[in-house]
């Protein structure tokens, strides 16, 4: 849901449903996971803990372009256009920086966490088994705009601008094109 600009989720915790909140421009929330991908304008995560009321500013103005969360919540990454890749293991507490500045346009998780995958807007996708660590660069460089994983981190879809849909079925050691090209900006997968 959006507020003032403001995307705003929720999330159970033991004092009943809290309020998750960013500012980032499309943001696709449920109740089992907090935040799932979303198009991002230079901004700042917040986080607010249970019950208090009280947001706080997470990290620095950037130019987040999509977050991940694990099931539970615990193990986030977030993209930065022309940036890094960002990963916490505490709910968003404290972050991590990972890999080199790229143009990272999306990012997905398992459910679990541990297998990342993140797209380069002209470059290639990028795999993590070890929530974040390390990451292994695959297929070839596209105008990558968008990525989704299954729970298990084992089937990969993306999509290219102006491209085609490519799948995984191997947690993307290889993949293959499917559908025509066409100006593709999004993708999810249940």
């Amino acid at each position: 849901m959006s507020v003032g600009g403001w995307i705003v989720g929720q999330e159970r915790c033991a004092q009943g449903l809290r309020p998750i909140r960013t500012m980032f421009a499309h943001l696709l929330v449920s109740l089992a996971v907090i935040l799932l991908t979303v198009t991002v304008f230079p901004t700042v995560l917040h986080a607010q803990t249970c019950g208090d009321g009280i947001w706080t500013a997470r990290e620095s103005d950037r130019s987040w372009r999509s977050i991940t969360s694990s099931s539970d919540g615990t193990k986030l990454a977030a993209v930065v256009y022309g940036g890094r890749i960002y990963t916490s293991t505490d709910s968003g507490v404290t972050w991590t920086a990972r890999e080199s500045n790229r143009n990272w346009e999306s990012i997905t998780s398992s459910s679990d966490g541990t297998k990342l995958a993140a797209v380069v807007d002209g470059g290639q996708i990028y795999i993590s088994t070890n929530s974040g660590v390390t990451w292994t660069a695959r297929q070839t460089n596209r105008s990558w705009s968008s990525i989704t994983s299954s729970s298990d981190g084992t089937k990969l879809a993306a999509v290219v601008y102006g491209g085609q849909i490519y799948t995984s079925t191997n947690s993307g050691v290889t993949w293959t094109a499917r559908e025509s090209s066409r100006s593709w900006r999004s993708i999810t997968s249940s």
